[in-house]
């Protein structure tokens, strides 16, 4: 955003340029409007105490005598001391608006990390999401694929019209080979007793089986 300074057409010809300009010559018609400007820009209280006169001069382009300059602004009024005269009083609002950029500049920064932030969270969150999908899938492929416990596998096979025995065979059979039928890992145990069942594998379904009191183990499956 452009800035301005006041700067009366008065300046030319007021005592205080008339002095300025005997002492430094015609420079003085562009100094004090260049060290206005420099302030406007980057110094909005119009303080330059921490500036030494060599830096004002490099700053506002001027390569002769920079303690001469600087003696010569304070000596006829243009500086009091290291603060521009009147500097308030003409351009006060360049340091209001300085706040007010930086106060804006402030919640812009704290507007830009709060949706950084909210989507650093939302990342996590959706990792989070994954990874329980992940795990509860896992679970759930472990549980098709290897029953936790016998009564697991003896109490599904009475949910489904069998004997208990039938499923004490499996579960022995199972655990025995490492949870495989015909050489591959079963991936579901459940639908692999309902497939026994339907094709007449089980004990239970067999010729000379006995009840789940005292059966006889047959070989069931390959």
């Amino acid at each position: 955003m452009s800035l301005y300074v006041k700067v009366f057409t008065s300046f030319y010809t007021c005592k205080k340029t008339i002095r300025l300009q005997a002492v430094l010559g015609d420079d003085a018609l562009w100094i004090p409007p260049r060290l206005w400007a420099y302030a406007a820009q980057n110094q909005p209280n119009g303080d330059f105490s921490d500036y030494s006169g060599q830096e004002i001069a490099l700053l506002l382009g001027y390569n002769k005598d920079a303690a001469r300059m600087l003696q010569a602004l304070q000596q006829v009024g243009f500086l009091d001391g290291m603060q521009v005269h009147d500097w308030g009083v003409y351009n006060a609002y360049h340091e209001t608006f300085s706040e007010r950029a930086k106060a804006a500049a402030e919640a812009r920064w704290a507007k830009h990390n709060e949706k950084k932030q909210a989507k650093e969270d939302k990342t996590r969150e959706d990792k989070s999401r994954k990874e329980t999908s992940i795990a509860s899938s896992m679970r759930e492929a472990c549980s098709k694929h290897k029953a936790e416990t016998l009564e697991i596998v003896s109490d599904y096979c009475t949910e489904i019209g069998l004997p208990k025995s039938d499923g004490i065979s499996c579960w022995e059979k199972w655990t025995g080979n490492g949870w495989r039928n015909g050489g591959n890992a079963i991936k579901d145990w459940k639908a692999t007793i309902r497939s026994w069942k339907s094709q007449g594998y089980l004990p239970s379904q067999k010729e000379g089986s006995r009840n789940e009191d005292g059966f006889k183990l047959p070989n069931i499956g390959s």
